[in-house]
């Protein structure tokens, strides 16, 4: 796998946009946006891009806080509603961190800087993950976990169909 710096400003703009409407605290991070030229896979799906916390040391030296990794073949085949939903997929994956009041023990508005003056934050992982087998549920039915999960999404997807009714 091949990567190269997104030397057009594509990916960039796209990101730029969505973390001035959706994630003004993220401005103070630097990234970095560059293409795979090939395409990933993770059990089955294709990954159209990712976000990656850059090491202490590659921090240092390059002077970058995040790469975001984007699969250049899948990207041009995006509309620009679905690249802007990619772009808020990975930036929501950023969570920064925050100083801690000694007395309350409740965050404060401060993000944390660490003793060599990096912006400190972490890269979470998905809180919704289903992974079964069509043919497991037909037999099996939904665990209790996903029965929570079947409901949340029908609350979302009734939301959506009256928000479009509208």
């Amino acid at each position: 796998m091949k990567f190269t710096i997104d030397e057009t400003g594509k990916i960039k703009k796209v990101f730029e946009r969505v973390i001035e409407e959706h994630y003004e605290k993220l401005k103070i991070l630097k990234f970095v946006y560059v293409w795979r030229d090939t395409e990933k896979m993770d059990d089955g799906q294709v990954v159209h891009a990712e976000v990656f916390k850059l090491s202490n040391k590659d921090r240092d030296l390059w002077g970058y806080d995040v790469r975001v990794e984007v699969d250049e073949n899948n990207w041009v085949k995006l509309d620009r509603e679905h690249k802007e939903r990619l772009a808020w997929h990975e930036l929501y994956h950023i969570e920064l961190e925050y100083e801690v009041d000694k007395e309350s023990k409740e965050e404060t508005e401060d993000v944390r800087i660490d003793s060599e003056d990096r912006i400190c934050f972490h890269c979470k992982t998905h809180d919704l993950i289903i992974r079964r087998f069509k043919k497991e549920l037909k037999k099996f039915g939904l665990s209790e976990d996903e029965e929570e999960v079947l409901d949340f999404l029908k609350r979302i997807d009734k939301k959506f169909k009256n928000r479009k009714e509208d």
